[in-house]
Parts: C-alpha cells; sequence; structure tokens
C-alpha cells in the first residue's frame, strides 16, 4: 500500500507570489538526493533555508557545510516561521512537520513544483525522463554540455561521492524527470527527453493507458523531444508532432543521433557519432554494457539539439566516469571486485548483470546480492526478478526495503529465491560470511537495489 503524500498543485504564480513576498522555506527531507540541490540554490540566491531530515548522512553533512541548518528527525514545530515549506513524496500524509505548515497556514508545495517553478527561468531548459537511465544520462549530458556551464538537478551523485547537483550559469537549465506520481508533468522543459516507457511504480500507475498518458502530456508539453527508434509505444504517443521537433536515437541507420564503426574494448563501446548524416566525433565510453551505449547517444543528441560543438562534447562525454551508484566500481573485498548499482527493476538488472559480464570476461564468477525495493514492486514483478538474476551465478536475496509501503500482500524475498536456482536468503549481516565462504578471488560482486544496501559496499571495502 502507498503511504506517501502526492504531489502539490499550487502553480508557479502562487510560487512566486509567496517567494517575492518571504524569504524563509523549510525543507522536509532535506537531505534527500533530489532536494540536497533545490536547498542550495535556494541559499545561493538569498533565501533564508533549513529543514529536517530522518537520519544524519554525507548529504546532511554537506548541507551543513553549505551554511544550512539539518535537524535529524521530523518534529511539528520544525517549520515555524516559514514562509514556504517544500516537502518530498517519500514522506506519509501524517508527517508532524506538515501537519503543523498546514495548521498554521504555512503554503507546502512538493519538490516537484519546486523544481518546475525554478526551472521555469532559465532560457533552455531540457528534462531527462524515463524509467531506466535517467541519472546516467543527466550526467552525461551535463558532461557533454560543459562547454555551456548548465545548472544541473539530477538524482544521482554527478560524480562518485559528490553532490548530485551543479550550479552552473543562467541560461541552460539540465534535470532529472521522475515519473513517480506524475512528477515529470510540474516541470517545464522546451526539450524533453524519454529514453523508454514500461510499467513502473505499480502503486501509483496501474494500467499501461494511464502511464501512456501521463507520458504523452509529458511530451506534448515541450517544443521539442527526443525519444528512441526502437520504442514504438513512445513513437506512437509523437504521433502528429512537426517532424522537425522531433528527434530520435539509436543505432538504426535512420536515427538523427547514431553510432557508426561500434566496437568493444574491456565491456565498454568505441564508436564515431553522427547526428542528421554529419560525422561529429570519436567516443570512447568508460561505462560498460550496451544499455549506456544508447544512454550516450541520448545525452549525444541532445547535445546536438542545444547547438554543442560536438567534437568537444564527444571528447567530454569520453571522460565521463559515471554516476554514483549506477554500476559503480567501489573497490574489492578478499580479492572480489565489489559493484555498486541502483538496479531494482527486472530490466535494469538484466542491462547491468549483462554490462558486468562484458566487463570481467570468461574469469571468474559473478554474484548478485539484491535488495528488492518495496512491495508492491517485488509483488508485481516477482517472476520477472527471478529470471533476471538467475543470469547471475550466485544470488542473495536480501529482505525488502519497505520505503513507503506495508506489506498488504505478505511477499517477502524468500518468494524471490526459491524461483531462482541455488539462490538463498540472507540478513546484511550474514552477506559478508556468506562472501567470504563461497567466494574467491577474481569473482565479481553486484550489490543491487534502490534502498540501503550501499552501505555494504562500503563495509565489505573497509573490511
Amino acid at each position: 500500500m502507498n503511504m506517501s503524500i502526492g504531489n502539490s498543485q499550487l502553480g508557479n504564480e502562487a510560487i512566486q507570489r509567496i517567494l517575492c513576498g518571504g524569504k524563509k522555506v523549510y525543507f522536509v527531507g532535506i537531505g534527500g538526493i533530489g532536494m540536497q540541490g533545490l536547498a542550495v540554490l535556494l541559499k545561493k540566491r538569498g533565501y533564508t533555508v533549513w529543514g529536517s531530515d530522518r537520519a544524519e548522512s554525507k548529504g546532511v553533512c554537506r548541507l551543513r557545510s553549505q551554511g544550512i541548518d539539518v535537524h535529524v528527525g521530523h518534529r511539528a514545530a520544525g517549520p515555524a516561521g516559514a514562509d514556504l515549506v517544500v516537502y518530498t513524496l517519500a514522506l506519509s500524509p501524517d508527517n508532524p512537520e506538515l501537519l503543523y505548515a498546514q495548521k498554521a497556514g504555512i503554503p507546502c508545495i512538493s519538490r516537484a513544483e519546486l523544481l518546475g517553478w525554478v526551472m521555469s527561468g532559465y532560457r533552455r531548459r531540457v528534462a531527462v525522463a524515463g524509467m531506466h537511465g535517467k541519472s546516467t544520462v543527466t550526467g552525461m549530458l551535463a558532461a557533454a554540455m560543459r562547454q555551456a556551464n548548465p545548472t544541473v538537478i539530477s538524482g544521482a551523485p554527478l560524480c562518485p561521492d559528490g553532490e548530485a547537483y551543479r550550479l552552473g550559469g543562467n541560461d541552460l537549465f539540465l534535470c532529472e524527470a521522475c515519473e513517480y506520481m506524475d512528477s515529470f508533468l510540474k516541470l517545464q522543459p522546451d526539450l524533453s527527453i524519454a529514453l523508454n516507457m514500461e510499467m513502473e511504480h505499480v502503486d501509483y500507475f496501474r494500467s499501461e493507458e494511464q502511464l501512456s498518458g501521463s507520458f504523452s502530456r509529458y511530451l506534448h508539453a515541450a517544443r521539442q523531444i527526443l525519444l528512441p527508434c526502437d520504442c514504438s509505444a513512445l513513437s506512437v504517443l509523437a504521433a502528429g508532432r512537426d517532424r522537425e521537433d522531433v528527434f530520435r536515437f539509436g543505432t538504426a541507420s535512420d536515427a538523427d543521433a547514431r553510432a557508426e564503426r561500434i566496437s568493444w574494448h574491456e565491456g565498454c563501446a568505441r564508436f564515431r557519432f553522427v547526428f542528421r548524416g554529419r560525422e561529429a566525433g570519436n567516443v570512447s565510453l568508460a561505462l560498460p554494457g550496451e544499455h549506456n551505449l544508447r544512454n550516450a547517444l541520448a545525452a549525444l543528441g541532445a547535445a546536438a539539439i542545444l547547438g554543442a560543438d560536438l567534437t568537444q562534447a564527444c571528447e567530454d562525454l569520453s571522460a565521463f566516469r559515471g554516476v554514483g551508484r549506477r554500476l559503480e566500481k567501489r573497490g574489492s573485498f578478499r580479492g572480489m571486485t565489489i559493484y555498486t548499482d541502483y538496479a531494482h527493476h527486472p530490466t535494469e538488472i538484466t542491462a547491468s548483470l549483462a554490462a558486468l559480464r562484458g566487463v570481467m570476461g570468461k574469469e571468474g564468477r559473478l554474484f548478485c546480492a539484491f535488495q528488492p525495493h518495496t512491495y508492491s514492486r517485488t509483488e508485481a514483478f516477482a517472476d520477472r526478478f527471478a529470471q533476471a538474476l538467475s543470469a547471475a551465478d550466485r544470488v542473495y536475496m536480501l529482505p525488502i526495503y519497505a520505503a513507503r509501503e506495508e506489506n498488504l500482500s505478505g511477499i517477502c524475498a524468500k518468494d524471490i529465491a526459491d524461483r531462482i536456482p541455488g539462490a538463498c536468503t540472507v540478513c546484511g549481516e550474514e552477506l559478508e560470511k556468506r562472501l567470504t565462504e563461497e567466494g574467491r578471488a577474481g569473482d565479481f560482486v553486484a550489490l543491487m537495489g534502490a534502498g540501503d544496501i550501499d552501505r555494504w559496499a562500503e563495509r565489505l571495502t573497509e573490511a
């Protein structure tokens, strides 16, 4: 059951009136990866910014280093004196700070609505949507457009151990567009990118029709759109648009943004980038997998639409080393190579495990420790999770990370493990023991999931 609060409906004009008349903004859940950049951006613009988060974290420490007061725990009077309260969708409707703000008459808006208002102040605005690859493509596009000094708000650290935002100039704004609860419909892009579309967030999207309707509104709100060649469902949604405003990326010969002369080195693609028949530059990706080849074509296609120097863009993208927790190599444990990955959907797991196979070659074994994220997703994709995870040589299933949900179906990690030959369930404390007993030097270990499994990457590599 979904226990989170929905997006607000205040609108840009109302937000503008509030922030013209007041300068005090309180963030509930300020340590969230998508909240930090907005908080710092408002602070740099002269607003008084403070907030709360449920626990201490690296993000909280970074905010404090920027002069932003953050208290741990949600206390009712936290927003006292604020002109505006900004909240994350991870909260429950009975959050004491939200209830206090509502009772006190303080306007409350969601993170997505604040992002849309901030975005509207830039001349050129780009949003990156899709069920998979948003953070990586946002990071790739930020790298490819480095010459334009963009302001960037991402959903993952733009480099390992870094911030998920970059405050650049006032001309170009790049952001990750989350589809959950139709958050991306709050944004104001000129160029809308859709990387893919398939059922996800099943606690909100109840049907393919609902999902298609949301993506249709997202695409048609922008002046230009960029889509993959190989997604017929998205192509249908673009029907009726002027051909000059619709761009496509992929490896097909009729793609606007495509790759030629593709070769592979240690699982990473090398290719010649071509935009609308014009060869633009050579790219040697540092990120493995066929999915990252597609991600790179999306980023370079957007850079071409934005008028970038494509030779420079190709060089800058070749130097890009990825965003945090997206097939991020973290170190070693007893001679095993440890990767951490945010994959929490079967499609993502399939792509990431295939990419790691390309990196490791035929030597060693591939182990995967997977922490399912939310009960509704685990139940809806149980068979697909089992099929995707079976690509690993050994699978360890950790308990489901509940996030915003209650377990009304009784689903558990063992339900997935029982469908995978040789898989087993472990609690977090058992994982190190299992790897010590069963792993050996030369093996690869992928720690996957959108919950707190990343802490095991730290513990294992420290051990």
